[in-house]
């Protein structure tokens, strides 16, 4: 991260960008409350997710989501050093081999990359 995203961080953070409040449901049952506060994590995220948004196909969008539900939950439950881990990590580092370009966020998004699949070289989402 730069400094000048350092500093966008810093102000994201200032103003509630990336705090999440949850409450939990343990493995043994119980269930615990955690504050957890990311706000230069929470802007690479959605970052990210805008460029996933025009590089991969809708299929594999789908099936990406409903794989990050499960992955979450194997890694909450320490089971990392699995087959079926090092399987998830496969299928994601193939989505990742076109996922590059660039994101300039502010109250408006404008994303563009070499690899897009939107019928325009350059597309403008809001949020």
């Amino acid at each position: 991260m730069t400094v000048k995203g350092a500093l966008k961080a810093k102000e994201a953070g200032e103003n509630g960008i990336g705090l999440y409040d949850v409450v939990e449901n343990r493995l043994v049952g119980m269930k615990s409350r955690g504050v957890y506060e990311t706000p230069g994590g929470t802007i690479l995220y959605h970052a990210h997710d805008v460029i996933e948004t025009i590089c991969l196909d809708k299929e594999t969008q789908h099936y990406k989501a409903g794989l990050a539900l499960k992955y979450a939950d194997l890694v909450y439950n320490g089971q990392w050093y699995t087959p079926l881990r090092e399987a998830m990590d496969a299928f994601v580092d193939k989505t990742q081999e076109t996922c590059t370009g660039e994101v300039k966020l502010n109250y408006l998004i404008l994303i563009s990359s070499p690899y897009t699949q939107c019928a325009l070289s350059f597309c403008l989402l809001s949020k």
